[in-house]
Formats: structure tokens, sequence, C-alpha cells
């Protein structure tokens, strides 16, 4: 068995351009939040500056989502009612998206890093 290797580079090239899509456009969407949260918090005299975490958070879910794709979630025929296969997938994509970015979301979630400046 042979390996095609121009097909394997335009298979990574593909892939790396995938990646590098999601990762943008989940990076923008989840730095959104943050951006809100640190001016919500900056009200309230609280300096929050943690903008790694979404970066993280985006380049973990922007590789859980391509993993979704290469397994083929979303792409089973429906058998049986509709609401069984829309819950069957609902309930897949939430475990795959859950489980390795559980570290990142407990980490975000810590008060802690919360700092009170003195006005």
């Amino acid at each position: 068995m042979t390996i095609d290797k121009a097909r394997v580079k335009e298979r990574l090239v593909q892939e790396t351009k995938d990646y590098l899509m999601l990762f943008v456009y989940l990076a923008a969407f989840l730095g959104s939040f943050t951006i809100y949260k640190r001016l919500v918090l900056q009200e309230h005299h609280l300096s929050y500056y943690h903008y790694g975490y979404s970066l993280i958070e985006a380049a973990i879910l922007a590789k859980v989502i391509l993993l979704g794709d290469w397994l083929g979630l979303g792409r089973a025929r429906p058998r049986g009612p509709l609401i069984l296969a829309v819950l069957r997938q609902t309930f897949l994509c939430s475990l795959l998206v859950m489980c390795p970015g559980t570290g990142v979301f407990t980490r975000l979630g810590d008060t802690s890093s919360y700092e009170s400046r003195s006005v």
C-alpha cells in the first residue's frame, strides 16, 4: 500500500484551512463575550483581563468540531421519528463538546481571578 504524498499534502492543507477558519470564528465569538464580561465588571470596579482563555477555548472547540465532522456526527439518516434523531444528535454533540472542554470551562468559572481595585 503506497501513500500518495500529494493527496496527503492536499488534505493537510485543507484541514488546516478548516481549522483556522473555525478558530478565527470561535475566537471572535468567544472574545466578544470576554470583552462584554470585562465591560460589565469594569462598572463594578473589577478588572478582568483573561483574553487568553477565550483563545484556548476557541482552539479546543475548533478541534472538537473537526473531530465531530471526521466521526460523521450529523450525517446519519434519521430512523424513526424525527424528534428522536434530533435528540440523539444533540446528546452526541453535547458529549463531544463537554468532555474536552470541561477543564477550560471550569477554569473560566473561577471567580478568584477577579481583582478589586480602589477608586
